[in-house]
């Protein structure tokens, strides 16, 4: 297959993926942390028998690898503080602000050419990013909050850990690199044990179920991301910002309203317009 069948599959898998983690956010496992840990310990678990592929040995850099991992883990725990406290409408669709900042991340980093053009669609899709945010009451602190912040800072990151996963595929090759950063990812989410030591002593089976599902179609969803962004950057990072979640996210709030999220039209309306605008910018980017 190719890399942008791969990119597809991953942006398929991870919308549906963030919905079922916004519900199991919202009724089984209430502390982000507690969930983070669970999610990434259960992945390397699931990653085990890629341990064993011929490809996979002790990496001969380190660098890279340490700060993809670094940034990976950091990504994880915005990505979840996110999602445990905004909309999936909102979040799914600010995806796109990635695009952006990974073409400036490939100026900065890698020497690539920033034109006008780029600069000014970079601009609109950071606009488009705050706008996205717009609810009923349609204030100022809506498009501004800390919350929204969480979410950018997540998206920029995101950015540049996708050209560092580059360079460390490049560099050690994509099994020793999806192995290794998975692993190092979880040992480093270790470290945030004091957030959730309590919380741990009180989990039950069914609140675990769900992480499973959620971590398997993770596996999955990481796997194939890899091998697109083995091949390009830019490109699969477009397709990955469609905001797949956000689509399930409105038909879920018209069907059964009290589940996860509910505005009027006019709140879905803005924010499909806000999305549309940012996917067209972030394509002409890609």
């Amino acid at each position: 297959m190719s890399y942008i069948t791969y990119a597809w599959i991953a942006t398929a898998i991870y919308g549906f993926e963030t919905v079922v983690t916004k519900l199991t956010g919202k009724y089984a496992i209430k502390n982000p942390w507690l969930f983070n840990m669970l999610w990434n310990g259960l992945f390397v678990v699931f990653m085990i028998p890629f341990y064993f592929n011929s490809e996979v040995g002790i990496p001969h850099k380190w660098t890279s690898l340490i700060i993809t991992a670094l940034l990976s883990a950091v990504c994880c725990v915005l990505y979840v503080i996110s999602i445990y406290r905004i909309d999936v409408s909102v979040l799914s669709p600010m995806y796109n602000v990635r695009t952006g900042f990974s073409v400036l991340f490939g100026v900065l980093l890698l020497g690539e050419t920033l034109t006008p053009y780029k600069t000014i669609l970079i601009g609109i899709i950071i606009l488009m990013g705050l706008l996205v945010s717009f609810d009923e009451t349609f204030s100022f602190k809506a498009f501004l909050t800390k919350n929204i912040v969480v979410a950018l800072a997540f998206m920029v990151l995101l950015a540049l850990y996708g050209v560092f996963l580059k360079k460390t595929i490049g560099e050690i090759g994509y099994w020793n690199a999806t192995v290794w950063v998975a692993g190092l990812t979880a040992f480093f989410l270790l470290f945030t044990f004091p957030k959730f030591k309590n919380d741990i002593k009180t989990l039950r089976r069914k609140q675990f179920l769900p992480v499973i599902f959620i971590t398997f179609t993770s596996v999955i969803a990481y796997l194939v991301s890899n091998k697109a962004y083995e091949v390009n950057v830019g490109i699969t990072t477009v397709i990955m910002s469609i905001p797949s979640s956000m689509i399930i996210a409105f038909i879920m709030s018209r069907i059964w309203p009290t589940l996860m999220e509910k505005h009027p039209l006019r709140v879905y309306a803005v924010r499909f317009f806000a999305a549309a605008i940012m996917f067209g910018c972030a394509i002409q980017l890609g």
